[in-house]
């Protein structure tokens, strides 16, 4: 039986690990003027799609499962997950705009007209 935290395997959290690690990568590239946060994203996207095209169980394990048993297709996932995916990504990007454009907005001191004592 797979190793299960929560509910969700193992490898869920593997992914959530990797792309926190390239988001952080890619803000300190931002103050630092560098491009390993360009780097860490692509990284990050080729070992997610390398982790998503590996087959989850073997085939003799498929066939095994699937005599006398009627599979249900879920028709709408890739729209259920296209949007996820969108909304996650709004939401990052409006947090990021918010971060940059508000809070490390530069503020500097005003000059004092005189000095009283």
């Amino acid at each position: 039986m797979p190793t299960r935290v929560l509910g969700v395997g193992v490898g869920l959290f593997i992914v959530i690990l990797l792309w926190v690690t390239a988001a952080i990568l890619c803000c300190i590239s931002l103050r630092t003027q560098k491009y390993i946060g360009v780097a860490a994203i692509i990284l990050a996207t080729i070992v997610s799609l390398i982790l998503i095209c590996i087959p989850r169980e073997s085939e003799n394990e498929a066939i095994f499962e699937t005599e006398g048993l009627v599979k249900i297709y879920d028709t709408l996932f890739v729209w259920r997950v296209t949007l996820v995916i969108l909304l996650g990504l709004s939401s990052v990007a409006a947090f990021l705009s918010f971060l940059f454009l508000y809070l490390m907005e530069p503020r500097s001191a005003k000059a004092l007209a005189h000095w009283n004592r």
